[in-house]
């Protein structure tokens, strides 16, 4: 089987990191796989061992698709490109859904899409009754979660070779914001509940952002020094992610996931890879992963108390942070792991 994924842009993001630990799955099993970008980004460097094209050509598109001799075609979020399809094509056509956003609206809302694709594939259980009234019911919807890739794991510091791994203040335990600063991933509660963490414990803040990316950074940068928030901004390339991780689970700490809304979080499951314990908001996709109080902690977005609680739980309960850790774990071998993955996903295609 061969494999062409059509993505808008090679952003330093979830979308592209998760193809990214795809195609390393499927190359285990023999599948091969390649990604038409439409414009580059900064993720671009992500794909360094893995063939991809960058072009916002038409000709190029059909060219690739021509000569590439793909089973299937899988277009991720954006289906522009489904209609430059060139008519020698006879493998399957497949739409993608990552998270459910007012972009993915409004490209499930034109018309005459659902003639187009050959089945639907979301990333999360949560999105296939937002996306079915769109689309014919003899199209096909099924659900294919991510995978981790096999660079999470724990690094202890011996084994540790990225020279720019930050380092917390001794005695201190991190506690980290992954992702985007925006709105949408919810920073300023984050801030609230750290505050209320650093009144009664020696913690501090790592925002593990890209900062082209993040349109709230001056303001945090104000929120933070207004407030005296002991933090820092940490930009880290993807393949260093585990040695930060393990850097924060060695700490004592955890990450804390704030977000509005996932699809499917990456910054869920790689630091339960990497033994680092997560507190999360109580959101669908993210909640699709965690079991409170078994792999993780949810909290009602909005319940600071309940929020600050959850983490400080991990901070001083050394036996209930051992076992989170350990069903962690488990639940990424048991449900995330490579093989697991394309099993699932080739299941799938048989069925389409």
């Amino acid at each position: 089987m061969k494999i062409l994924y059509v993505i808008n842009k090679s952003t330093d993001g979830g979308v592209v990191s998760t193809t990214r630990s795809r195609i390393n799955a499927f190359r285990k099993k023999g599948i091969e796989a390649e990604v038409f970008f439409l414009y580059r980004g900064d993720g671009a460097k992500m794909f360094k061992n893995i063939r991809h094209y960058h072009s916002n050509r038409v000709k190029d598109f059909q060219e690739r698709v021509t000569r590439g001799n793909y089973d299937c075609i899988i277009f991720v979020y954006s289906l522009n490109y489904m209609k430059h399809l060139p008519s020698s094509y006879k493998g399957k056509k497949v739409y993608e859904l990552r998270g459910w956003t007012t972009g993915a609206e409004k490209q499930v809302s034109k018309k005459n899409i659902s003639k187009s694709v050959d089945a639907i594939i979301c990333i999360a259980h949560y999105i296939v009754p937002l996306v079915r009234p769109y689309f014919r019911e003899d199209i096909p919807i099924f659900v294919d979660g991510n995978t981790v890739d096999s660079l999470f794991y724990y690094i202890n510091d011996a084994k540790k070779v990225w020279k720019e791994t930050p380092k917390p203040q001794k005695d201190h335990a991190v506690i980290a914001f992954v992702g985007r600063i925006t709105t949408q991933k919810n920073w300023k509660e984050f801030i609230k509940i750290f505050r209320n963490i650093e009144s009664e414990h020696q913690v501090e803040a790592w925002f593990v952002s890209n900062p082209k990316t993040s349109s709230d950074l001056q303001e945090l940068h104000e929120t933070c020094k207004k407030n005296h928030v002991n933090y820092k901004v940490i930009h880290v390339p993807n393949e260093n992610m585990p040695e930060v991780y393990s850097t924060i689970a060695d700490s004592g700490g955890c990450v804390l996931s704030t977000s509005i809304r996932e699809g499917l979080g990456n910054s869920i499951l790689e630091p339960m890879a990497c033994q680092c314990p997560v507190v999360s908001s109580d959101k669908p996709g993210k909640n699709e992963i965690i079991s409170h109080q078994f792999n993780g902690m949810l909290y009602e977005l909005g319940n600071i108390k309940k929020g600050t609680g959850c983490v400080e739980k991990l901070l001083t309960d050394a036996s209930f942070r051992h076992t989170i850790i350990k069903n962690a774990l488990s639940t990424i071998q048991r449900n995330y792991n490579q093989d697991v993955y394309v099993d699932r996903y080739l299941d799938i295609v048989s069925r389409i």
